[in-house]
């Protein structure tokens, strides 16, 4: 075999074994930037729901301090104190009925398979 045909298939096996390696790291990459796209999907939703989050309790803290102005403003009229407790029930009933709506059931625990 002639030095230049030894050569020849030296190149070819080195070229060829770093294409390999090449498309292995690529595939990797890619893999790694789907991952990271899908993150950032998952991270943009948790962003939103949070401040989705604040808002209402911003909103149930401004109704709170609301009513207690209320009250201090009718402590001298039992029939508004009365109207506000009626409002205050109404209010709780609804928050409640967010908070049993927002929140996710528990998945029940797995039975064993019968032996």
């Amino acid at each position: 075999m002639s030095f230049t045909m030894w050569l020849a298939r030296r190149f070819d096996f080195i070229f060829n074994t770093q294409d390999r390696r090449f498309t292995t790291i690529e595939k990797q990459l890619d893999r790694l930037l789907k991952g990271q796209r899908k993150m950032s999907a998952q991270l943009d939703r948790l962003i939103r729901e949070t401040q989705e989050t604040q808002t209402a309790v911003d909103s149930v803290l401004a109704l709170v301090d609301g009513l207690a102005q209320q009250l201090r403003d009718a402590a001298d009229d039992p029939q508004k104190i009365n109207d506000l407790a009626d409002q205050l029930d109404t209010l709780q009933t609804k928050i409640a009925n967010a908070v049993v709506a927002n929140t996710p059931a528990e998945n029940p625990p797995e039975e064993p398979p019968a032996a």
